[in-house]
């Protein structure tokens, strides 16, 4: 990728910022003054983030679904299309929008296996946990949130695996029982505070 390229994007959300232009304008200019099918990747997936990371869900799912729609060429990029899925699939669990969100977490979740991404993977399958948790189906939560567990083990990372543990915790306190589970709720938590 140029330099004038990045110039480019830096201008665009500079502008973005200060004129408030709309999501789909936005888009329509990355695919424009983008040269290169990586670079437009690379500009959409960072938009989306910045979207959520605004709290702009609505903007995230509208133009998540503006290149799913108009752009099904870029989502043949694998981590393009898990990058938007789970944008859009963050977007609707913050709108509340569980089944939504679930369903792009899911095509997520396909993607990263395809693309053989344990880390990734952990990721998404405790983000399905919660979304489970959170629409009180705390069977299918816990399926998720130990899966998660066990991916986060297998990579070793202990930040990961403290949030599994804070998770499968706060699942626990949530529903409202300890469960026949070797470790209690509060054990969850401890041993999320010792990662």
């Amino acid at each position: 990728m140029n330099k004038l390229f990045f110039l480019k994007i830096a201008v665009l959300f500079v502008f973005v910022f200060f004129v408030h232009q709309t999501k789909a304008d936005t888009l329509d200019v990355i695919f424009q003054s983008a040269a290169h099918d990586s670079d437009k990747a690379f500009s959409v997936a960072s938009l989306l983030k910045y979207y959520n990371s605004e709290g702009d869900y609505y903007k995230t799912i509208q133009a998540g679904g503006k290149v799913i729609s108009n752009y099904p060429g870029l989502l043949a990029d694998k981590k393009t299309a898990s990058s938007v899925f789970a944008s859009i699939g963050v977007a609707h669990y913050f709108k509340g929008n569980y089944a939504s969100a679930l369903e792009n977490y899911f095509k997520t979740l396909k993607i990263r296996e395809e693309l053989n991404v344990s880390s990734a993977q952990a990721v998404m399958l405790n983000n399905i946990g919660v979304a489970y948790q959170d629409m009180r189906n705390y069977i299918l939560a816990k399926e998720y949130l130990f899966k998660g567990l066990e991916k986060r083990r297998l990579t070793g990372s202990k930040i990961g695996i403290a949030k599994s543990y804070n998770n499968i915790g706060l699942l626990y306190y949530t529903e409202g029982s300890d469960l026949s589970d070797s470790l209690t709720k509060e054990q969850y938590f401890d041993s999320a505070m010792y990662f």
